[in-house]
């Protein structure tokens, strides 16, 4: 069973309310650092526990930025890890075997177990979320990370408040729009201010087409800064929420690849790596 729950959260009479219904109040928020999404995680597995409605002690596989679960495994299992503690919150719910795997590595391990050929030598995947772009240069050969580099605000955040709000806030004088309420104007792709209702398709696809311009040519020149301009990568693979509003990029010489149903990408790899058992990737 799939389902997608907006990372949106909203604080009211000492209750957290997560999801679609944080959307339906005023004030609701977004996950903004890593620290926070240790902290809120639990509110959102319970929220989803409740909609799919698991077994008792079922195993639970979740993910967190690259870089910031690479910081928190090398402390091991001291309690000042995060990956510890948020083990130790999940397991208080009824979970069984609670897995903290890195965003990002779930979409290329669901792509390999789904291809038909092989995949070989190095793999760029880019990995767009609300908040976050996790951007990992791995090779397959090796089973290696070469590069990985977690980017804060420049998801679907930067899409609606740099490229699309710039181009669309006329239609709703004197009043202003949070990221998270900006994304619900990117789903509907219409305005409704009051008894008018307007169509803002042609801006989301000329804010979208600039927005994957810019960020894949910033990836590009962090990779090139960091690992050299010996950096090869023979294929791209962008998943993530935020894969669905970019356009179809196209290159003669490099195969790039958006896979399909890509919110979910992360959770069908973490699957696989839970079921063989891997506890590092």
């Amino acid at each position: 069973m799939e389902n997608r729950v907006p990372s949106a959260f909203r604080r009211t009479d000492g209750t957290i309310i997560v999801g679609d219904d944080a959307l339906r109040g005023t004030g609701s928020n977004y996950l903004k650092t890593p620290e926070e999404l240790v902290l809120y995680y639990p509110n959102f597995v319970d929220h989803i526990h409740q909609i799919v409605g698991a077994t008792e002690k079922a195993d639970l596989a979740v993910g967190l930025p690259y870089d910031f679960w690479k910081n928190e495994l090398e402390k091991g299992d001291h309690p000042s890890s995060a990956i510890v503690q948020l083990q130790e919150t999940l397991k208080r719910q009824h979970f069984g075997k609670i897995h903290v795997f890195p965003q990002g590595r779930g979409g290329l391990v669901a792509y390999v177990a789904d291809s038909k050929a092989p995949v070989e030598g190095n793999v760029l995947v880019i990995d767009i979320g609300f908040n976050t772009i996790i951007a990992t240069l791995f090779s397959v050969k090796e089973q290696k990370t070469l590069w990985t580099a977690t980017y804060y605000k420049k998801g679907i955040h930067r899409l609606v408040t740099e490229y699309l709000y710039p181009r669309i806030k006329h239609l709703t004088p004197g009043r202003s729009a949070t990221p998270v309420e900006l994304s619900r104007f990117l789903e509907d792709r219409f305005i409704q201010f009051g008894f008018e209702r307007h169509d803002i398709g042609p801006d989301i696809d000329a804010a979208a087409e600039s927005y994957a311009a810019d960020t894949l040519k910033d990836i590009d020149a962090d990779l090139k800064a960091h690992v050299g301009v010996t950096a090869r990568f023979d294929e791209v693979l962008i998943f993530g929420g935020g894969t669905h509003y970019l356009p179809d990029i196209k290159s003669s010489s490099i195969q790039i690849t958006k896979l399909k149903a890509p919110e979910f990408a992360n959770a069908r790899g973490f699957e696989i790596l839970a079921q063989n058992h891997a506890e590092e990737v």
